[in-house]
């Protein structure tokens, strides 16, 4: 049996105001192991959870109804992980998956990135004056057209930019004399103008460690980047307000701003569009991709907004008032309760004859969970996949016997990473995580033979998957401490495994599930920066051998950014074992760890500070208990001399 993490009462009430300590404790009896508690997130002050329950529909972070999923997912985990697999089952659950050179100097290396870094055109992000075409007055205005039209078929979009910003007050007047095709490039062009800059900067940013200077040169470009957004936005303003704009414009504009999380921009232009829609039904039409817009602001479920036991799961610029919708917000049109939505888009999608889309039935499947309508969720699984939930029987879950794939499934609704991911969401939301993680594995297994499921393009879910496992367990550990701290609750179940590190196990059976489904050359650094804080130490110093094979794989050290910063996740998570050993009194054999698996002689040093002031104060505290044995001693003796 794994021995597990556990800790005493007593060291409850130091853990409230010392969290970032590593406790040491032993529960009564001999049989338990000596070991300490990790890392434990609050999220929630106790006071408030009443509040956080209901504002943010969280009533699953109970500990019972964690208690409950752990047991299914133990199960469910044990039959899958242990049964014996025929070659062709296995085969089908293991899944596998002349520029100008840049003018600004990057650090010399023979590296493949800083050669791809080094072959970025720079000059397209520069903001210079234009200067081939002179900027037009309002008398000439065929001059202007003239120049316009010129630019629109030449392939330098910047000098395209350029002129319509040194001529915004005339674009106005455009309408009677560009036709709709050319209005359309123009938006199509700039756009694609924005893009390319922001996927620069992102890709500059993201590897800036490769820059000499390189805060001053990120700050300028996105100073840059920021400058030509605000002056597109002035362009696409005032064509909109030459009233000449098409559907296909609409589209583009509300994807535009849709991805650049400008979510009170984006509907307030679907608003528009639909008011053209209304007034000339022939002409308009909100397509499925509008649609799934629409509904994802309106409905909420937005990924990036959405949150998990009170944290958003993705860190978006909060204090911007440009992606928040007001909850006092009244779409113009229509009521925007979720019913409403779903009524809406289905008496129009008939109307339209618009084609089913996986987009909209991700946001149906994560509103129907935000709502708390599982047995609606329950069924559309069902009826879309023929995945049954089986309430009644004990929270069975499995495929149908007589439900034929290549018949019944639409194959335009073929679940892809995004069904994973809402259908994770919506039930997590509602306290339902084994079920989630038992509806998507037989998914990947029946639906993987199109190759939408393989381990790069799902890699997303598996992360959100090991994240959410973490956060419940963060969240209902935060609770059964208060429990624990106001009653007699006991701490350890009947095998002696303390209950306050049954999330460390849940974590351990998710990992394990996830291994099993992903190759593992492919586990990304992210997910062992997740195993490192949520991992058993028992699991955790049982992988540390594999962990280092991976980390110091050629395959996986390409480039050498990579090795840099899987060097460092590799010391953190030696680091992490340390600080278990330390803690069990095992410094020794923390110090072997050392120098077996860290070659920076700089790191190894650090870590050894760090053991070598933890064995101090271990020795300090083994002297303090000591002098109070022996006070506790000599009390008794005296009492009995008495």
């Amino acid at each position: 049996m794994n021995t597990y993490r556990s800790i005493s009462l007593v060291g409850f009430k130091s853990l409230l105001l010392q969290t970032s300590i590593y406790l040491q404790a032993m529960l009564k009896g001999t049989s338990f192991a000596y070991t300490s508690v990790r890392r434990i997130s609050f999220f929630v002050p106790s006071t408030r959870l009443n509040e956080f329950k209901k504002r943010q529909l969280q009533n699953n972070a109970s500990f019972e109804n964690f208690e409950k999923n752990f047991i299914e997912l133990d199960q469910y985990a044990n039959n899958l992980l242990n049964k014996k697999e025929s070659s062709s089952n296995d085969s089908s659950v293991v899944l596998n998956g002349g520029p100008k050179i840049a003018d600004f100097k990057f650090n010399n290396n023979s590296d493949v990135l800083a050669k791809s870094l080094d072959s970025i055109n720079i000059d397209f992000l520069k903001n210079d004056p234009f200067t081939l075409i002179e900027s037009t007055n309002s008398s000439n205005i065929n001059k202007l057209i003239k120049n316009i039209k010129y630019l629109i078929c030449t392939s330098d979009i910047r000098d395209l930019y350029n002129y319509l910003k040194l001529n915004i007050s005339q674009i106005s007047k455009l309408n009677q004399n560009l036709s709709t095709l050319e209005i359309s490039i123009i938006i199509k062009k700039l756009i694609i103008y924005n893009n390319s800059i922001s996927h620069r900067v992102k890709f500059l940013t993201k590897n800036k460690n490769y820059l000499e200077n390189n805060s001053d040169y990120i700050k300028k470009l996105n100073i840059i980047y920021r400058s030509v957004y605000i002056t597109t936005k002035s362009i696409f303003n005032s064509l909109m307000n030459s009233n000449i704009l098409t559907h296909y414009d609409y589209t583009n504009l509300i994807t535009f701003y849709y991805g650049r999380n400008q979510i009170k921009k984006t509907i307030d232009l679907i608003a528009i569009y639909e008011k053209k829609c209304l007034d000339n039904p022939i002409k308009y039409h909100l397509t499925n991709q509008i649609w799934a817009i629409k509904m994802d602001i309106l409905s909420q479920t937005n990924i990036n907004f959405w949150k998990l036991y009170g944290q958003t799961i993705f860190k978006i610029n909060s204090n911007s008032n440009s992606i928040k919708l007001s909850h006092k917000y009244l779409y113009p049109h229509h009521g925007h309760n979720f019913q409403t939505l779903i009524k809406r888009y289905e008496s129009e999608q008939q109307l339209n004859q618009l084609p089913e889309n996986i987009s909209i039935l991700s946001i149906i499947i994560k509103g129907l969970g935000k709502h708390g309508d599982i047995k609606s969720l329950d069924k559309i699984i069902e009826n879309n996949w023929g995945i049954k939930i089986d309430r009644e029987n004990n929270n069975e879950i499995y495929l149908l016997k007589h439900f034929n794939i290549n018949k019944k499934v639409n194959q335009l609704l073929w679940p892809d990473e995004d069904i994973l991911i809402s259908i994770l969401l919506a039930y997590t939301k509602n306290g339902y995580l084994s079920n989630a993680i038992e509806i998507n594995n037989l998914l990947i297994n029946n639906y993987s033979n199109y190759h939408l499921f393989n381990t790069n393009n799902i890699n997303k879910y598996w992360k959100l998957l090991l994240y959410s496992t973490g956060k419940y367990g963060d969240a209902v550990n935060k609770q059964l401490i208060d429990e624990i701290n106001g009653s007699n609750i006991p701490i350890s179940d009947k095998l002696g495994n303390s209950l306050i590190e049954i999330k460390y196990r849940f974590f351990d059976i998710v990992w394990k599930l996830c291994e099993k489904y992903i190759d593992n050359d492919i586990i990304s650094r992210d997910l062992i920066e997740l195993k490192i804080k949520y991992s058993s130490s028992h699991e955790l110093l049982n992988n540390l051998p594999k962990v280092y094979q991976k980390i110091n794989n050629l395959s996986y050290n390409k480039m050498i950014l990579n090795m840099k910063f899987n060097q460092m996740t590799l010391q953190k998570y030696v680091r992490e074992c340390c600080l278990e050993l330390a803690n069990r009194g095992k410094f020794l054999d923390a110090n072997q760890l050392i120098e077996k698996y860290i070659k920076s002689k700089e790191s190894m040093s650090e870590l050894k500070v760090m053991l070598t002031e933890m064995q101090e104060a271990y020795a300090r505290e083994r002297v303090k208990s000591e002098e109070r044995k022996r006070k506790s001693i000599d009390d008794d003796d005296d009492f009995e001399l008495w």
